[in-house]
């Protein structure tokens, strides 16, 4: 599934999961090892194994496209969050999106700073701005 085809809210829900899969995928070498069968080039024939190395190209292609998707759907939510239209949505997203908070986490902190919020404040407040994204991105 593209990142058009998903969601806002989704696309903010697995941007850390995205991010620790993209490190994982920038240190995988796609390196391999095998055994073969075979036997000595020359008279006497003597079975034996030999162990070969090399990079799956295949995989270093996979690895890259998966890659290349999940950066385009981290910089999605890192410009929809710095496009926000004001300082305590903004506050809101990048507590739930960058650091992984909860709802009640966010409110407690937006109180602690003067603001007027509860859980279901915070959330109702995330869930109008991924509705806004969602209709802008399928106009």
């Amino acid at each position: 599934m593209s990142a058009k085809e998903k969601g806002a809210r989704e696309l903010f829900k697995s941007y850390l999961s995205n991010k620790l899969e993209i490190k994982r995928l920038l240190s995988d070498t796609c390196h391999e090892v095998d055994t073969v069968h075979g036997s000595t080039a020359e008279a006497p024939y003597t079975p034996r194994q030999f162990r070969i190395s090399g990079v799956n190209g295949s995989q270093v292609t996979a690895n890259r496209i998966r890659r290349e998707q999940l950066e385009a759907e981290c910089a999605y939510v890192e410009a929809a969050i710095a496009r926000a239209p004001n300082s305590q949505i903004r506050t809101i997203l990048e507590l739930w999106t960058y650091e992984d908070r909860h709802w009640d986490e966010v409110a407690a902190f937006l109180a602690s700073g003067g603001v007027d919020a509860s859980e279901a404040s915070v959330k109702q407040t995330a869930y109008r701005y991924f509705k806004d994204l969602d209709e802008k991105k399928n106009k």
